[in-house]
Protein backbone atom coordinates (compact mmCIF):
# COMPACT_ATOMS: atom_id res chain seq x y z
CA UNK A 1 0.00 0.00 0.00
CA UNK A 2 0.95 3.60 -0.39
CA UNK A 3 0.59 6.24 2.29
CA UNK A 4 1.91 9.45 3.72
CA UNK A 5 3.43 10.17 7.10
CA UNK A 6 1.00 12.29 9.09
CA UNK A 7 2.91 12.43 12.39
CA UNK A 8 6.36 11.69 13.76
CA UNK A 9 7.50 11.34 17.37
CA UNK A 10 3.87 10.61 18.25
CA UNK A 11 3.33 9.77 21.94
CA UNK A 12 0.57 7.84 23.69
CA UNK A 13 -0.34 5.52 20.82
CA UNK A 14 -2.60 3.10 22.72
CA UNK A 15 -3.06 -0.37 21.24
CA UNK A 16 -5.34 -3.04 22.69
CA UNK A 17 -3.83 -6.54 22.82
CA UNK A 18 -6.72 -8.45 24.35
CA UNK A 19 -7.31 -9.63 27.88
CA UNK A 20 -3.86 -11.09 28.43
CA UNK A 21 -1.83 -7.93 27.75
CA UNK A 22 -4.52 -5.25 27.85
CA UNK A 23 -3.93 -1.81 26.35
CA UNK A 24 -0.31 -0.75 25.93
CA UNK A 25 0.94 2.77 25.22
CA UNK A 26 3.81 3.55 22.83
CA UNK A 27 5.82 6.77 22.47
CA UNK A 28 7.92 8.26 19.65
CA UNK A 29 5.98 6.43 16.92
CA UNK A 30 5.29 7.29 13.27
CA UNK A 31 1.71 7.61 12.00
CA UNK A 32 0.89 6.77 8.38
CA UNK A 33 -2.35 7.37 6.51
CA UNK A 34 -3.29 5.59 3.30
CA UNK A 35 -3.27 7.57 0.07
CA UNK A 36 -4.79 4.65 -1.85
CA UNK A 37 -8.26 3.20 -2.09
CA UNK A 38 -8.05 1.08 1.06
CA UNK A 39 -6.31 1.12 4.43
CA UNK A 40 -2.51 1.33 4.62
CA UNK A 41 -2.42 -1.90 6.65
CA UNK A 42 -4.65 -4.82 7.48
CA UNK A 43 -4.65 -7.55 10.11
CA UNK A 44 -1.52 -9.68 9.87
CA UNK A 45 0.69 -6.88 8.51
CA UNK A 46 2.47 -6.32 11.83
CA UNK A 47 6.23 -6.63 11.44
CA UNK A 48 6.20 -5.46 7.83
CA UNK A 49 8.98 -3.13 6.76
CA UNK A 50 7.67 0.31 5.82
CA UNK A 51 9.93 2.28 3.51
CA UNK A 52 9.97 5.66 1.82
CA UNK A 53 9.57 6.25 -1.92
CA UNK A 54 13.37 6.50 -2.19
CA UNK A 55 13.72 2.96 -0.75
CA UNK A 56 15.01 4.11 2.65
CA UNK A 57 13.66 2.04 5.57
CA UNK A 58 11.25 4.02 7.76
CA UNK A 59 10.32 1.42 10.37
CA UNK A 60 8.30 -1.68 11.25
CA UNK A 61 4.52 -1.60 11.21
CA UNK A 62 2.97 -2.71 14.50
CA UNK A 63 -0.63 -1.49 14.58
CA UNK A 64 -3.34 -0.03 12.42
CA UNK A 65 -7.01 0.53 11.83
CA UNK A 66 -9.21 0.41 8.77
CA UNK A 67 -11.13 3.54 9.76
CA UNK A 68 -10.16 7.02 10.90
CA UNK A 69 -7.72 9.59 9.62
CA UNK A 70 -8.41 12.53 7.36
CA UNK A 71 -9.44 10.37 4.40
CA UNK A 72 -11.34 7.89 6.57
CA UNK A 73 -9.29 4.94 5.29
CA UNK A 74 -7.52 4.26 8.58
CA UNK A 75 -4.20 4.95 10.23
CA UNK A 76 -1.15 2.75 10.73
CA UNK A 77 1.60 3.03 13.33
CA UNK A 78 5.25 2.31 12.75
CA UNK A 79 8.19 1.81 15.15
CA UNK A 80 11.07 4.00 13.86
CA UNK A 81 13.74 1.86 12.21
CA UNK A 82 16.57 3.28 14.35
CA UNK A 83 14.74 2.24 17.52
CA UNK A 84 14.14 -1.27 16.16
CA UNK A 85 17.73 -1.72 15.01
CA UNK A 86 19.06 -0.39 18.32
CA UNK A 87 16.92 -2.83 20.30
CA UNK A 88 18.46 -5.72 18.39
CA UNK A 89 21.97 -4.27 18.31
CA UNK A 90 22.14 -4.42 14.51
CA UNK A 91 22.48 -1.96 11.65
CA UNK A 92 21.51 -1.77 8.00
CA UNK A 93 24.13 -1.70 5.29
Amino acid sequence: MVGRVTAIELDDVVVGYGEELGALSFDDQIEVESTGDGPFSRGGDSGSLVYRADDVALGLLFAGSETGGEGGSGLAYVNPIDTVLGAFGVRLR
